[in-house]
């Protein structure tokens, strides 16, 4: 009787490490054919279709609106951009702006966001050591009429003078770290 109670506690153990063991295959399986799935094809679509999305949806994040009729703005308006506050101990804050420019013209609008590497640069180039050093904040508020100015200077410059009539920022976020 005692070894009947051996084998069959034996048995009960093996069984449930059996079912536990067939129970982890299941869900991995499962959720390895449901990657499976998704891999491979964005839901259905070639990989190049789904690298021609990504760059859509990219080039949606940067849009041009206005200049429908004579004497409409321009606008162009820009993805966030988001920046560190680094100083002497780290990098203190995170700052995250939405920007939109008033262009000149659509032609000109057209060509910066053609070349939105080369903005982004000089919009990062003209913020970056500004608002480090402090010469673009009052204490720790940032001066928008500075930074406004900086851009506005920085991608005239470099885009050609006047084809960025003003730069209106939508949107100021500040987190400390």
């Amino acid at each position: 009787m005692r070894d009947d109670r051996i084998v069959m506690n034996i048995f009960s153990r093996l069984s449930i490490t059996f079912l536990s063991a067939l129970l982890v295959i299941v869900l991995v399986s499962g959720g390895a054919s449901v990657c499976f799935a998704n891999s491979g094809g964005s839901h259905g679509k070639t990989k190049e279709e789904a690298k021609n999305e990504a760059k859509s949806k990219k080039k949606e994040a940067v849009s041009i609106t206005g200049g429908q009729s004579d004497g409409d703005l321009i606008f162009l308006h820009l993805a966030a951009l988001t920046l560190p506050i680094i100083n002497d101990y780290g990098a203190q804050q995170l700052v995250t702006m939405l920007i939109d420019l008033q262009m000149s013209d659509l032609e000109a609008a057209e060509n910066l966001r053609s070349q939105m590497p080369r903005l982004k640069d000089a919009v990062l180039q003209a913020l970056y050591g500004g608002l480090a050093d402090g010469s673009m904040r009052n204490a720790q508020a940032l001066d928008l009429m500075k930074i406004k100015k900086s851009i506005q200077e920085t991608l005239n410059r470099i885009f050609g003078d006047g084809k960025v009539q003003d730069v209106l920022i939508q949107a100021v976020s500040q987190r400390k770290l």
